[in-house]
């Protein structure tokens, strides 16, 4: 399984949608519950399609019947109400983040950065000032804890 998602990340990254949407559905075969496959799988037809529906589809029916997974897809979710420029889904979604962070790969913003986005979005861009620099000095704090990571200095917005 993990194989056949490393797959599909290259093919991501290659813009090779086809391709990448053969591998997900594969996996999905071998396991049809997979949290990150099956959002992997409805995002793909937003990055490939600007199709929100999929993905929207797909975490309506996981927050339906397990609101406790919420956590699991969040990043997955701030990313789509942001396309979707629904600020409520944003702060739903920000309130949601499990560890705190969302973001993709290695990149991995925390909440107040989120926070400040969506007071951009809102056109406050007092909000959006204090949101951002409270962000910065966060992250510069997990830096410090973390040396010798360099994905750690990939969070400083």
């Amino acid at each position: 399984m993990e194989t056949l998602q490393q797959l599909s990340y290259v093919y991501q990254a290659l813009h090779r949608y086809p391709e990448m949407a053969a591998v997900l559905d594969r996996a999905l075969e071998i396991i049809p519950s997979d949290v990150d496959t099956r959002m992997a799988r409805a995002y793909l037809e937003l990055e490939w399609r600007a199709d929100c529906r999929p993905l929207h589809t797909a975490i309506e029916a996981l927050l339906t019947t397990n609101p406790a997974a919420a956590p699991a897809l969040a990043w997955w979710w701030v990313n789509l109400a942001f396309c979707e420029r629904d600020a409520t889904a944003v702060t739903r979604a920000l309130v949601a983040l499990a560890n705190d962070s969302f973001g993709p790969g290695g990149i991995a913003l925390n909440r107040t950065f989120g926070e400040g986005l969506l007071a951009r979005v809102r056109g406050d861009a007092a909000a959006a000032s204090a949101a951002f620099a409270l962000a910065r000095t966060q992250q510069e704090e997990v830096v410090r804890a973390q040396l010798d990571y360099g994905p750690a200095l990939l969070r400083l917005p």
